[in-house]
């Protein structure tokens, strides 16, 4: 999983400052999958280049945005989740 996860990094950009919506849900996304994954959060941020609360708190309001079924959220994700989901 975590070679995925460097590839999408490094596909998309994901540890530049950036802040378009998509890219903060692909982003918060893949900070889910790797704490699901048993990673700590330092090592998630480790991995992305930013701090261990920033992470935290994105794993939270992604949490909320999949529970309330946000279309942008899901729509934004898509490529991801069928991606991890071949996989397993």
């Amino acid at each position: 999983m975590k070679e995925t996860v460097e590839y999408l990094i490094k596909r998309d950009s994901l540890k530049q400052p950036n802040r378009k919506r998509e890219l903060v849900h692909k982003r918060a996304y893949l900070y889910n999958k790797l704490r699901e994954s048993g990673m700590t959060l330092q090592e998630i941020g480790d991995i992305f280049e930013r701090n261990k609360s920033s992470v935290c708190r994105w794993i939270e309001k992604y949490n909320e945005l999949i529970k309330s079924e946000n279309k942008i959220l899901l729509n934004d994700i898509n490529e991801y989740d069928n991606l991890f989901q071949v996989s397993n």
